[in-house]
């Protein structure tokens, strides 16, 4: 279905016109959307280009996921435990994972999408299970178009005490967004045209306050606002209502990962929003010189398909290797350098990835 998907995008952009596109509240994640995200880690590899209309973002080669994908399904509050729906008023979606007893709680406003606080059902000792945004954490802005912008601040307040005294840790995060761009954006995952560029920068600032019996005193602070990180979020008005492809930078503009969103990749089977089984893989001689390298699987049930790519993400070898105990791959002919491997599932999931070195 994806390739199908790829190949009528192929045909269709090429002759349809490009518009300024507008994200509205309509086009936000609701219950019931879902995607994974295949994420690349590799600093320094997807640049942010120059901002502007009419743009064309080219990341369907290059992009190598050398991490977990994740899998998200935003659901009603009345599918997740009671304990963790109580006390969200405003919120209308959660993030639930079953395996780590936790949820992520949100909602849609005339505002954009917001993140109300998080539940985790296995608290520790002297830890609260709630940590509530106070205001709340905006993570898209809507409407937002090219030139939009937007500044908000998320606040996370959390109570203790030690020795006696109470202590109040109060977290403040600072956002602005700006919609720097416009166009068409290309990913493994197909190409989408009328695309807008939505650029987050946000810092927070940590602040200890401490009651020694007559009220809460500043004890200490932390922060800087010219700390922070670059965010770069690609929306549309796609049917699936989730984003296309994120890009993240440190203060100076340094790419830092980035990850592409595919909403054709199901849910494995009683897995939500977690990362696919780690498949038993061991890959020798590493480093290798002249010859074959060995990838070598204890157990292949979960292995699909066996992914090269060298440092610049050019693809070296792509096949499916179902039920193969060894996989050789001839080293001879490649130049020295360092090798990113990925090993996927039938779903796509990553359940294998690394790296190896060729020398000379």
């Amino acid at each position: 279905m994806q390739k199908i998907t790829q190949a009528l995008l192929s045909l269709i952009l090429p002759v349809a016109a490009l518009a300024q596109p507008t994200v509205t509240v309509s086009d936000l994640p609701v219950a019931g959307s879902h995607w994974a995200e295949l994420h690349d880690g590799r600093t320094g590899v997807h640049t942010v280009t120059a901002a502007g209309a009419s743009q064309t973002w080219d990341y369907s080669t290059g992009f190598f996921q050398v991490s977990d994908t994740s899998f998200t399904d935003f659901i009603s509050l009345s599918s997740i435990p009671a304990a963790y729906a109580a006390g969200w008023p405003s919120s209308d979606f959660a993030v639930y994972s079953a395996k780590d007893s936790s949820a992520t709680i949100g909602y849609s406003s005339t505002n954009g999408l917001y993140i109300d606080g998080t539940y985790n059902g296995t608290k520790g000792a002297g830890t609260n299970n709630k940590t509530d945004y106070s205001p709340d954490d905006l993570y898209i802005p809507a409407p937002f178009t090219y030139s939009s912008t937007r500044t908000s601040r998320a606040r996370v307040i959390t109570l203790s005490s030690i020795s006696g005294f109470s202590l109040k840790d109060i977290q403040s995060i600072y956002q602005s967004y700006n919609g720097d761009a416009w166009g068409t954006l290309k990913t493994p995952a197909g190409n989408q045209g009328n695309t807008v560029r939505i650029k987050e920068y946000s810092y927070s600032f940590d602040s200890l306050y401490v009651d020694y019996g007559t009220g809460y005193t500043l004890f200490s602070h932390s922060g800087s606002t010219t700390g922070g990180k670059y965010t770069y979020i690609w929306m549309n008005n796609n049917t699936y209502k989730t984003p296309l492809m994120s890009v993240g930078t440190d203060s100076a503009g340094n790419s830092t990962g980035a990850s592409y969103f595919d909403s054709s990749i199901p849910t494995p089977l009683g897995i939500k929003n977690t990362i696919a089984p780690q498949a038993n893989v061991k890959v020798y001689p590493n480093p290798v010189s002249t010859g074959e390298l060995n990838f070598s699987f204890e157990n292949n049930a979960d292995a699909e398909t066996l992914t090269v790519v060298n440092a610049v993400g050019q693809l070296i070898r792509n096949e499916n290797i179902t039920g193969a105990n060894i996989v050789k791959l001839q080293t001879s002919e490649m130049p020295a350098g360092t090798y990113f491997y990925s090993i996927r599932n039938k779903d796509g999931a990553s359940v294998k990835r690394g790296n190896f070195s060729v020398v000379k």
